[in-house]
């Protein structure tokens, strides 16, 4: 398979099978990412994988579309669509995860678990770290929630580059 065809059978199978139908936003669901949020960042994604780079400058479209529907930008309104920014990225890396489990030999696939569970608690003490920064401000639930978000975005991109990497050419 092309680097392509992983990364868009990647964006496919979580933008079609994770998204809600959400035609309009009255206050925005939190947790599962919408239809909407997934698009927002397929159709960022889309040219950097046909260019053959991460789509770093991606991270946050969930989030940027969410707040663009909402109908004010209060702090509950900015912790919904982080919470679906996050959903919709660690759907992503998931499945880019799964590919590369299933695509390496078995020593590397039990390497990249080691990685990932490591990854996990470097993320949460990161965010953690950075809620104590807002010290139980009324922003501190969402501005944790985007340090996730953010930091699992970058993971998932990580491991797309992973994948085109390492499952095109195996051995």
């Amino acid at each position: 398979m092309t680097r392509t065809t992983h990364l868009a059978g990647a964006l496919g199978a979580v933008l079609l099978g994770v998204g809600i139908a959400a035609p309009g936003i009255a206050a925005p669901d939190i947790g599962a990412p919408t239809t909407a949020d997934d698009g927002a960042i397929q159709s960022c994604l889309e040219p950097y994988f046909d260019a053959g780079r991460p789509g770093y400058d991606c991270i946050g479209a969930a989030f940027d579309a969410c707040i663009a529907a909402a109908p004010s930008d209060t702090t509950v309104v900015m912790a919904a669509c982080a919470e679906r920014e996050l959903g919709a990225w660690d759907g992503l890396l998931n499945v880019w995860y799964g590919i590369l489990v299933d695509e390496l030999d078995p020593d590397a696939a039990d390497r990249l678990r080691a990685l990932q569970r490591s990854w996990i608690g470097w993320r949460d003490a990161r965010c953690a770290f950075e809620a104590s920064l807002y010290d139980g401000g009324t922003l501190q639930g969402p501005a944790t929630t985007l340090c996730r978000a953010d930091a699992t975005a970058v993971r998932a991109l990580e491991l797309s580059a992973l994948v085109t990497q390492w499952v095109e050419v195996k051995p």
